[in-house]
């Protein structure tokens, strides 16, 4: 996938969703879940899964502090503190 996809997403706070196969699982109007810590999309329908390609690097970095937002505050802190005498 495409990194600037992937940021775009996670710059919203948004986990994007990506798993190969998994419209062989799911119909369109399904409900799905998605559990992250495990790693896997499932249909409560017919409890089948595929598992999700997982964050990494930046963008996991931006969507853990909520969004990109979060992420250049708490820099801007940083460097403020570090340039305060």
């Amino acid at each position: 996938m495409v990194r600037i996809y992937l940021r775009n997403y996670a710059g919203l706070g948004v986990y994007p969703v990506l798993s190969k196969g998994v419209n062989q699982i799911l119909n369109e109007r399904d409900e799905i879940e998605i559990d992250l810590e495990r790693g896997e999309v499932r249909s409560p329908k017919n409890r089948k899964s595929r598992f999700l390609e997982s964050l990494c690097g930046k963008p996991l970095e931006i969507f853990n502090s909520n969004g990109i937002h979060s992420v250049f505050n708490k820099k801007v802190e940083e460097e403020s503190k570090s340039t305060r005498i």
